[in-house]
């Protein structure tokens, strides 16, 4: 579905990316992996990276980053106060604690 969705013409700047991985993952990604957003951040209408990435505390590099991002989306007040901790802007921040249904999303 994924490579389904990276192959689909749209408009960039009418484009919702949501990256759900962890921080490394996200453009430029830090490993071998399907880039995201996959553009780069030029021009898109708004980037959102969903992590649960398990830590108490984010180094620069990721802090950097969150900071790409539109919005972070976390699962717990502890990824909140961790992020916050670390250099995130809380505006930036929401906790999403259930999962999203993706065909829910698709209109």
């Amino acid at each position: 579905m994924a490579i389904n969705l990276y192959q689909t013409e749209r408009r960039v700047n009418e484009t919702i990316v949501i990256c759900h991985s962890e921080p490394g993952a996200w453009y430029p990604p830090l490993f071998q992996t399907m880039p995201c957003p996959p553009t780069g951040y030029k021009n898109l209408n708004f980037v959102i990276g969903r992590t649960m990435f398990e830590t108490d505390r984010v180094n620069a590099e990721h802090v950097k980053r969150y900071c790409r991002m539109d919005s972070v989306w976390v699962p717990t007040d502890f990824r909140v106060s961790t992020f916050v901790k670390s250099g995130l802007i809380h505006l930036r921040l929401l906790k999403l604690f259930r999962l999203l249904m993706l065909s829910s999303l698709i209109l």
